[in-house]
């Protein structure tokens, strides 16, 4: 076996160039404005309070749209543990956070012509089970008077 050689030293001037401080940037004197700030606080408080008027819906169990969406979501996700068992649901999670953006990026006008067509159908099916409903006593008195 040859001995082994040892590489030869850099030079000094590569060396100092390699540590030398380099200038730090500025700071900008905001970061944020209150103008910036402003302009955000309107939709973001509508978007928050949405939120709470669903997480609300859910807590009383209402009749509406997000509880039903809830409740088809929450079947599908039991049911998917069911048949795959946690570690295939957590799989199939993943694997679709994976993949979708991007069949979403390449198939976007094919995946939004599908999603309408969809969206259609539940929505009249949505009519078709709102007009099934019995209406209360409370909503007859109503529309009386």
């Amino acid at each position: 076996m040859p001995p082994r050689t040892q590489p030869a030293p850099a030079p000094a001037h590569q060396l100092s160039c390699a540590l030398a401080p380099r200038p730090r940037p500025k700071a900008p004197d905001a970061f944020v404005t209150e103008e910036d700030l402003t302009a955000l606080v309107a939709g973001k408080a509508a978007m928050l309070d949405g939120w709470i008027h669903a997480g609300y819906s859910l807590l009383i169990g209402e009749c509406n749209e997000i509880v039903l969406k809830w409740m088809a979501g929450l079947y599908a996700l039991s049911l998917c543990g069911k048949l795959l068992g946690s570690t295939g649901t957590l799989f199939l999670a993943f694997a679709l956070a994976m993949s979708v953006p991007k069949v979403y990026e390449l198939k976007q006008r094919e995946v939004d012509a599908a999603l309408a067509v969809v969206k259609a159908g539940a929505l009249d099916l949505w009519r078709q089970l709102m007009a099934a409903v019995p209406k209360g006593a409370a909503a007859s008195v109503k529309k009386e008077n």
